[in-house]
């Protein structure tokens, strides 16, 4: 099974759009894979020495075991463990030591076992699946192309690849949203939507501004598909936990921007469009930088990661950056045209008394226009 899914895998990697195959992937999702370090022999410049190999292979064993008194299994909730009993001090192996490690040769010359060997770190399994009494393997790799174009490659790839009698290579389930995942994301996404409407309806007292601050979130969705189609990463399940977090951050900057105009508006009596214009311009700071340390206290997730896919975190880091970059911008340009479209027509109050009446003389009694 090893031989046949290193031979389809050579064959993946010879694909244009086909990236990262692993050949020793894991059946659970995000798992780490597993690597063991061999010891390759170089027999030519062991026969130059005159060392057998045999001779060799015991010294390295030897090394390797250290202070080793027993090794041997012990059944364990029906699975075969094995344990070892050392001598303290000899629990891990130095491979950096073991090439310094003496080892002599049949005419008793001492000579470093790093020239005789070479230690090689490689991938397998970690672990041995098997269902209905037969082993599985699975080949895992990323396709860059359209999900359809992915589909025929995928099948095509399948039906060429030739296995011997006993043997057959078939199409894994690929990630997707069941049932329960979708209803399960909408209803949140429903629950988010509704908590941000209540609590902007009821601070603004506004069912028209309580809109123009949820329309941030659309916006900010510009942002996540831009920079998840530039670095091309993965839109995975972490991304899409990434949009409900992002809905409820990029949401603060027009909160704060849509008070502060109305703000202005009451307490300095101007009219709609300079009251827009100032509270705008004296709220582009706190909220750049509000959205600035946010966006650099995440960089670091995905600046010392070796690509976009590397680990789970890239893609929530990716939403919400992507997220508050477009909408910190779009917030200090389309939200204030928003504000502008939504409250025309509405009557401006000052601090409780229409703009363009005074209220009645105290001594008079009269009013004037």
């Amino acid at each position: 099974m090893r031989d046949i899914a290193e031979v389809l895998g050579a064959r993946l990697r010879r694909q244009a759009r086909i990236r990262d195959v692993d050949t020793n992937a894991d059946f659970s999702y995000g798992s780490d894979r597993a690597t063991e370090f061999a010891v390759v022999i170089n027999r030519d410049v062991a026969a130059q020495h005159g060392i057998p190999v045999s001779h060799l292979v015991g010294q390295i064993s030897s090394a390797v075991a250290g202070g080793q008194l027993r090794s041997d299994y012990i059944k364990m909730g029906g699975d075969e463990i094995r344990y070892e009993v050392k001598i303290e001090g000899y629990r891990e192996t130095d491979l950096h030591e073991l090439k310094k490690t003496l080892v002599l040769t049949p005419t008793g010359d001492p000579i470093r076992l790093g020239e005789l060997i070479t230690i090689e770190e490689r991938n397998l399994l970690s672990r041995i699946m098997r269902e209905d009494q037969q082993y599985r393997r699975r080949v895992r790799y990323e396709f860059r192309g359209p999900y359809k174009l992915g589909d025929l490659v995928q099948t095509s790839f399948v039906d060429q690849t030739k296995v011997p009698p006993g043997y057959m290579v078939e199409k894994a389930g690929g990630w997707s949203w069941g049932r329960e995942d979708q209803n399960q994301i909408l209803m949140v996404l429903g629950v988010a939507i509704f908590l941000v409407f209540m609590i902007t309806s009821a601070l603004f007292e506004s069912v028209r501004l309580s809109l123009c601050v949820l329309l941030t979130a659309p916006m900010a969705l510009i942002g996540v598909f831009m920079i998840f189609f530039y670095t091309g990463a993965n839109f995975t399940r972490e991304a899409y936990i990434g949009v409900i977090m992002m809905g409820g951050i990029v949401v603060n900057a027009a909160i704060l921007l849509v008070d502060h105009i109305n703000r202005v508006r009451r307490e300095d009596g101007l009219a709609l469009k300079p009251a827009i214009l100032k509270g705008t311009m004296e709220r582009v700071r706190p909220i750049l930088m509000t959205s600035i340390t946010t966006i650099g206290a995440l960089l670091p997730l995905v600046l010392f990661s070796p690509s976009a896919n590397a680990n789970i975190w890239n893609a929530l880091a990716y939403t919400l950056i992507g997220g508050l970059t477009a909408s910190t911008f779009l917030v200090l340009t389309v939200t204030p045209a928003l504000y502008l479209l939504f409250t025309r027509g509405m009557p401006d109050v000052v601090q409780g008394v229409p703009v363009g009446a005074s209220a009645g003389s105290e001594r008079g009694g009269g009013a004037a226009a």
